[in-house]
Order: structure tokens, then C-alpha cells, then sequence
């Protein structure tokens, strides 16, 4: 079972780097600034829901974005 939740975190982990670099290139494309794609990077990250990891039950990516 830990295995299974260390497993779940990495791929958390790696998937919110991997979506807020992405974020912060297409950011810096459009405005072709650094500090302002640096900014919505950051505000992305600060609209991460904290609660989600907890849940008991399975949820599904699909559905979770739904939410």
C-alpha cells in the first residue's frame, strides 16, 4: 500500500512541475515576459486543490478535472 501512495505522489509531483513549466512557457510566448509568466505560473499554483489528495475512494483524472 505505500508503495502504491509514494507511487501516486511522484506522479503528482511530476505532473504539476510538468504543467506549470508548460504554463509558464506559453505565458512568456504570449507576453514575451518573464516576470508576468512567472505570475500566472504562480497564480496556477495557488489554485491547486489541497483537499483532493485525501480522498478516500478512487477517483478517476476525468472525473477530477470535471470537478
Amino acid at each position: 500500500m505505500a508503495a502504491t501512495k509514494k507511487r501516486s505522489l511522484v506522479k503528482t509531483i511530476t505532473w504539476r512541475v510538468i504543467a506549470t513549466t508548460d504554463t509558464f512557457i506559453l505565458a512568456w510566448l504570449f507576453t514575451s515576459d518573464e516576470v508576468i509568466a512567472a505570475s500566472i505560473a504562480g497564480l496556477e499554483l495557488s489554485l491547486i486543490h489541497i483537499s483532493e489528495p485525501t480522498r478516500q475512494e478512487a477517483i478517476s483524472y476525468a472525473v477530477f478535472c470535471l470537478k
